[in-house]
C-alpha cells in the first residue's frame, strides 16, 4: 500500500484565483472562512490536477478567471501544481 501526503497546492491565474500556495501539515489541515474566499477552490483545483475535471465530473468546466465584465481572461495560462510525498520520495505534479 502507497503512503501519500499531500504537502502543498499551488493555484495560479485558476478560477479567479491569481497566485496562492497553501501548506498542509502531514496530520490535519482545516481550510476555513467566509463564503467566496477559495475553500471550495482548492478541492476544484485539486480534482482538476488530478482527473482534469470537477467535483460534477464535468471536463468542461470553466478554470479560467473571469474580468470585471465576466468575460474568461483568454490569453492567461492557468495551473494548479502539488507538491507530495509519496512513500517518502518527494513528487510534484502539475497541470497547465
Amino acid at each position: 500500500m502507497k503512503n501519500l501526503i499531500l504537502k502543498s497546492i499551488t493555484l495560479r491565474n485558476f478560477r479567479g484565483e491569481k497566485q496562492r500556495t497553501t501548506e498542509f501539515d502531514q496530520y490535519e489541515t482545516t481550510i476555513s472562512g467566509k463564503n467566496g474566499v477559495g475553500k471550495s477552490r482548492h478541492f476544484d483545483a485539486f480534482l482538476w490536477l488530478l482527473f482534469g475535471k470537477d467535483v460534477a465530473e464535468r471536463k468542461d468546466f470553466e478554470v479560467k478567471t473571469k474580468d470585471s465584465s465576466g468575460q474568461t481572461m483568454d490569453k492567461i495560462e492557468v495551473e494548479v501544481s502539488a507538491i507530495m510525498e509519496i512513500n517518502g520520495g518527494t513528487k510534484e505534479l502539475k497541470r497547465v
